[in-house]
């Protein structure tokens, strides 16, 4: 169990003693043995690049991590584990290109403690040129797919801009085009929130939970608005289902995990949770 801490990462303050050396020695051993028995799974690299890191042997550790993302490039951790390892090496350049790779790939990712770390360490990128580049990255692939996945991801990152009409437009025209996706609702509804319409938002809300049963934040939405009105019922209600989602909050790459280990059926995103 070793602390994990952004800052400490890129200064490289990083160190371990004798006995984390150790264990991470034995599971670099592990990992290596993984990947022979399966060389294609991206997410080996990913952390054998962390191991790596951890014990200093640099060149080791960024040739994971390229290959993590060879192999899967769409999945925004392994950017800002490449975006981290090039900061800590002071290549700025690389660590801004990936962290904005990453951003468009999860713009929620705007949300999180580590953006608002990114923005503390990086006083030349303001949040403003961040979203700029980010939204200039996304409006491109949308011109060249016109995929709702695009939209949806747009539609995001304009709400962090505060562009909330154009943000309507492309989160509606997903929920249309894919209304099986749950943080397109999400979203919505917080946009809908903002402009004062309730009762749509609190719709939405209810949506998003319907068709991701796990996803905590419409949950929490919702108890925000009973609690307003007065409604302490349904806002306990809430605010309870919201602090058991939460401590059962997993990572994509978790849940595969458990899900290949058991040998589960590897959820998927088409069909409503209960629906049949």
């Amino acid at each position: 169990n070793i602390k994990w801490n952004f800052n400490l990462i890129v200064n490289n303050k990083f160190k371990l003693n004798k006995s984390e050396n150790q264990g991470i020695t034995e599971a670099i051993a592990l990992y290596s043995k993984a990947i022979r028995l399966c060389p294609n799974d991206e997410s080996f690299y990913h952390n054998l690049g962390w191991l790596y890191f951890l014990v200093d042997k640099k060149d080791s550790a960024y040739i994971n991590f390229c290959r993590a993302i060879s192999i899967e490039p769409t999945i925004a951790i392994y950017h800002i584990s490449l975006g981290l390892f090039a900061e800590n090496n002071t290549r700025k350049d690389q660590a801004y290109h990936e962290y904005c790779t990453a951003l468009a790939l999860s713009p929620d990712i705007f949300d999180s403690n580590f953006y608002k770390e990114l923005i503390l360490r990086n006083t030349n990128k303001e949040d403003s040129i961040i979203l700029n580049d980010v939204i200039l990255h996304l409006k491109a692939q949308l011109a060249h797919t016109h995929s709702p996945i695009f939209k949806a991801r747009l539609g995001k990152t304009y709400i962090n801009k505060n562009y909330w009409d154009s943000a309507q437009i492309l989160l509606m025209e997903t929920t249309n085009e894919l209304p099986n996706l749950n943080r397109p609702w999400y979203n919505l509804g917080y946009l809908r929130e903002h402009k004062g319409d309730s009762k749509i938002a609190i719709d939405n809300y209810k949506k998003a939970s319907f068709l991701n049963k796990s996803d905590y934040l419409p949950v929490y939405r919702l108890a925000l608005y009973y609690d307003r009105i007065g409604d302490k019922k349904n806002a306990l209600r809430n605010f309870n289902t919201t602090s058991v989602l939460y401590h059962k909050d997993l990572s994509d790459h978790s849940i595969r995990s458990r899900d290949l280990y058991y040998l589960r059926s590897i959820s998927n995103d088409i069909i409503p949770d209960n629906l049949l």
